[in-house]
């Protein structure tokens, strides 16, 4: 009978392993060679979490976990927060050390890899706010494929700013670029909502209370 997991030191190796694939990425990363990595023999791993693969998608668990603790500290402290400010919120604290950072960019590397090599499930999220975003949306008054595709949107902008501050990037200018995107999303949902009425299309016109301009003639 094989001796029963101890659950505090499964969690600490858990922590382990994803700061090391923060580090390393998860490419090219075997079982052994993260155990001669972690200075340890591969039979710790495969006691804990058993195959590489296995092994690979209880870190990237891990690491949505404590993006989404994160989350929850937010909203109880403010529970009304939108869509817009949960994902400020997260950038706030993703970008605020490499480490947390690692735990965006390994979710993003997993996404890259062939989708038989992890075995994730369908719809499977790399950020904490992406986690029920659709469904937030729709919850707001967006139709359903407005909300998918806002959230495909939100996501693969995230995904290249993440990529682009891990690269050394700016991270003034990602944060500019992302709250541009952002002030956009609450604006079409604040519309859906009727929180904000859209101004009508002027006609021709109100337009040009002058008329028409007269066409540009060009001389040769």
């Amino acid at each position: 009978m094989s001796r029963p997991t101890n659950l505090d030191r499964r969690l600490a190796l858990l922590d382990t392993v994803v700061h090391h694939l923060g580090e390393h990425g998860v490419r090219v990363t075997s079982l052994r060679g993260i155990a001669k990595d972690l200075g340890m023999h591969p039979n710790v791993l495969v006691h804990h979490f058993g195959t590489r693969t296995d092994l690979m998608r209880a870190a990237l668990n891990r690491a949505l976990a404590l993006q989404l603790a994160e989350q929850e500290r937010h909203l109880r402290r403010n529970p009304g927060m939108t869509q817009g400010e949960l994902i400020r919120a997260w950038w706030k604290w993703v970008t605020s050390s490499q480490e947390r950072l690692a735990l965006a960019r390994i979710g993003i590397e997993a996404m890259s890899l062939p989708a038989q090599v992890l075995e994730l499930h369908p719809g499977w999220s790399r950020f904490s706010w992406e986690v029920g975003m659709r469904s937030r949306l729709q919850e707001t008054g967006l139709s359903r494929s407005t909300a998918a595709t806002e959230t495909a949107r939100i996501t693969a902008l995230v995904t290249g700013l993440v990529l682009e501050v891990s690269n050394d990037g700016s991270k003034r200018v990602a944060l500019e670029v992302l709250d541009n995107s952002l002030r956009d999303l609450d604006g079409r949902v604040a519309m859906a909502t009727g929180a904000v009425t859209p101004a009508p299309s002027p006609d021709a016109s109100s337009a040009d209370p002058e008329g028409p301009a007269e066409p540009l003639v060009i001389v040769n």
